[in-house]
């Protein structure tokens, strides 16, 4: 194989201007995620923290009806299957006493029992874990505006 030492042909025009995959991902808003796997809810609040976003994080439903008791959500990410309170009634509960707060669920399973949600836009937007940040932080932006 030869590869040339100088690459004096090329002009600046040429030349390939790599972009910041995260650029306009970040933000500054609340987040409450909310996930009883421990690695996991880890996970999502660094990728969303280092974007800029202010994060709350809790282990189930009824710690993230606390949190929003008392701080100022703009949107909730809540995993699926939990204990006690599973995402779609912890969205229930949510929609109705907080009515602004924008929700998305994740989930590593594909079951069908809440397809007729009477709000079937978090079963139909549903990200499947696993997902990658970009996946992530794109949906959230798109969430927030």
């Amino acid at each position: 194989m030869y590869f040339p030492r100088s690459f004096d042909e090329f002009s600046d025009k040429d030349k390939c201007v790599q972009s910041d995959p995260d650029a306009g991902l970040q933000g500054t808003e609340p987040i409450l995620i909310v996930d009883d796997e421990a690695s996991l809810l880890t996970l999502s609040s660094q990728i969303l923290s280092q974007q800029g976003y202010q994060v709350f994080c809790a282990d189930g439903g009824k710690e993230a009806l606390e949190i929003l008791k008392n701080e100022a959500i703009d949107l909730m990410l809540s995993d699926v299957i939990m204990p006690e309170m599973d995402g779609y009634e912890l969205s229930l509960v949510v929609q109705e006493k907080y009515p602004k707060i924008k929700i998305q669920l994740v989930s590593g399973f594909n079951d069908n029992r809440h397809v007729q949600m009477s709000n079937d836009d978090l079963y139909k937007n549903l990200i499947h874990k696993p997902f990658s940040s970009i996946t992530l932080l794109q949906r959230v932006r798109e969430l927030l505006g």
